[in-house]
């Protein structure tokens, strides 16, 4: 499930159908943010994504167990030439979590000539503790 950022307007956001993914202009804080909900508490969650294109803005992607209180995600590759941004985390819940929200939007400091941003390659797993 996504949801668009509280200032993001409908068409800043849209899925992008020639690239089969969602996909924002700059305007404003243009964001979107998944939430997953799972019936038992989680402990560590790996978060994998890839910037669409290294000519496309650079993205920043956070977390957080409540919407409110976001953490940014490290990446390595500087979204430059042909090299996009790629995300490899693990974030530790300390395994009384069953909520967790990725929040991805544009680095507001980047400049390119194509003004948009996005995710590829994008999953998000963890093991439950299933009692």
């Amino acid at each position: 499930k996504y949801f668009w950022g509280s200032k993001t307007k409908m068409d800043d956001i849209w899925f992008n159908d020639y690239e089969g993914i969602i996909s924002g202009s700059l305007r404003d804080e243009a964001n979107y943010v998944y939430k997953f909900y799972t019936q038992f508490a989680f402990e560590k969650v790996r978060i994998i994504a890839e910037q669409m294109y290294a000519m496309w803005y650079r993205v920043v992607i956070s977390y957080s167990f409540d919407n409110q209180n976001w953490t940014d995600l490290p990446y390595v590759g500087d979204g430059e030439g042909d090299s996009p941004q790629k995300f490899n985390s693990i974030v530790d819940s300390n395994g009384d979590k069953k909520e967790l929200y990725i929040k991805v939007t544009y680095d507001k400091f980047d400049d390119k000539e194509i003004k948009l941003f996005g995710l590829r390659n994008f999953s998000v797993t963890s093991e439950l503790k299933i009692k």
